[in-house]
């Protein structure tokens, strides 16, 4: 049995955890417990909640026996979510699923009981389409639902070189497609998290064939569901827990969000005022050629670790003008807190100063970007015929990304996560 993992590029709202300082680690440590999450996370644990129903789906094709039959961590990862959706959801339902279903029912220690080759080994193990399980898995979720996916993420085609390519930007499209018409009808997140275990048996090269090998290799984990119902049952930093654990990314439906934000007086350089009715600067003037003023951001509405917004990388505008610095509320001192304007003034998470030399003025349209998360170019791969050894690469790793992106960005209409347009008017 061949498959193909599709991934691109991530464009339309997917977001690479990046590490935590020693203080984030410290507020994260009781996970748990909805007053240590941060702001972002606390705004999902809302007192007597309804807790979401799980649909948990495990891909048992055969590609997936090594996993189970090796003795890395894969078996127990997919016991420890399953059983932490067992404590937190509403109700879970357990299903193995390759060219057929096979529905496991609600009980826990029937599904763990099945994580053994001779247990995976239901069903039609010959084959699998992600396309047709990706379609299950999103029409779960949604409306107090949440989907888990785990599955190795490769597209069941096969053939020549000449071939595959066609056949794995068909299936691209499908996924788009299946993507966009859930996403039409549901604020839906996507988490994809790529973890690693030791695979010992058959590996199916995509040009046909079968090689044995006894190594580690990358599996998947998709999540998907309103930010909120994953958030009661996966708290921030949950998947970066387990063992095994390598990267993330999530997509996200903004649906018109438009974060707050507002001037205050920190990290200045130059002289200029405020407007009073809009984002800008008037009367601005350098000091020694250079100019620098803040923003203030409310990102805490927006379903993405916070560490993210402290990447400098994202703040991108017209002007070149360079963002040189991110820091929190609590960092600002007495002053700068009151200067803030009101839209922020009790809410905001961020703050980022802008920098230039030379001609400041002028209206800068500022984007918050959508960064590409380098992991997932470095996961793909377009000849799996030599897999010995290769223990991060899956074969056509971008087209199942791309195919996801592409859904995100046309329901977004914007490649960017925002936009802002400040005007710097040296009158």
């Amino acid at each position: 049995m061949n498959k193909i993992i599709l991934l691109l590029c991530v464009c339309s709202i997917i977001f690479s955890c990046t590490s935590r300082s020693a203080s984030e680690k410290a507020k994260l440590a009781g996970k748990r417990n909805p007053a240590t999450l941060p702001l972002e996370q606390n705004v999902s644990m809302e007192a007597g909640a309804v807790k979401p129903n799980v649909k948990f789906y495990l891909e048992n094709s055969g590609s997936m026996f090594g996993y189970a039959g090796a003795s890395g961590d894969f078996v127990n990862v997919v016991s420890q979510i399953a059983g932490d959706c067992d404590l937190e959801a509403q109700s879970v339902e357990f299903t193995l699923i390759n060219g057929t279903e096979t529905n496991l029912g609600t009980e826990l220690n029937r599904f763990t009981n099945s994580l053994s080759v001779s247990g995976l080994k239901k069903g039609d193990p010959s084959t699998s389409d992600l396309n047709q399980i990706f379609d299950k898995a999103l029409a779960h979720a949604g409306n107090g639902n949440v989907s888990v996916l785990i599955s190795d993420g490769i597209y069941s085609v096969n053939g020549s070189p000449s071939e595959l390519l066609a056949k794995l930007q068909s299936q691209s499209i499908l996924t788009r497609n299946n993507f966009i018409k859930r996403l039409r009808e549901e604020n839906l997140t996507t988490h994809l998290i790529k973890l690693k275990s030791n695979f010992s048996g058959y590996y199916y090269p995509a040009q046909r064939g079968q090689v044995r090998i006894n190594q580690n290799r990358p599996y998947y984990i998709w999540v998907i569901g309103n930010s909120r119902d994953v958030q009661k049952i996966f708290p921030e930093n949950y998947f970066e827990n387990l063992p095994g654990f390598n990267n993330i990314v999530k997509f996200v439906k903004m649906k018109g969000q438009h974060p707050s934000c507002g001037l205050l007086i920190h990290n200045k350089k130059g002289s200029y005022r405020f407007n009073n009715v809009d984002l800008g600067l008037s009367n601005v003037e350098p000091r020694r050629l250079e100019t620098a003023f803040s923003l203030a951001f409310d990102f805490s509405n927006i379903p993405l670790p916070s560490s993210y917004f402290d990447q400098l990388e994202v703040y991108e505008n017209n002007l070149g003008y360079v963002a040189t610095n991110v820091c929190h509320l609590e960092q600002l001192s007495s002053a700068a807190k009151a200067s803030l304007q009101s839209c922020v003034k009790n809410s905001c998470t961020h703050i980022v100063t802008f920098e230039k030399s030379n001609a400041p003025w002028g209206t800068m349209n500022l984007q918050i970007k959508n960064l590409k998360p380098a992991w997932v170019a470095q996961t793909h791969d377009d000849d799996d015929s030599d897999i010995q050894g290769d223990e991060d690469k899956t074969f056509g790793f971008e087209y199942l990304i791309k195919g996801m992106n592409d859904a995100y960005v046309r329901v977004n209409n914007s490649d960017n996560l925002t936009e802002y347009k400040i005007t710097i008017n040296k009158n």
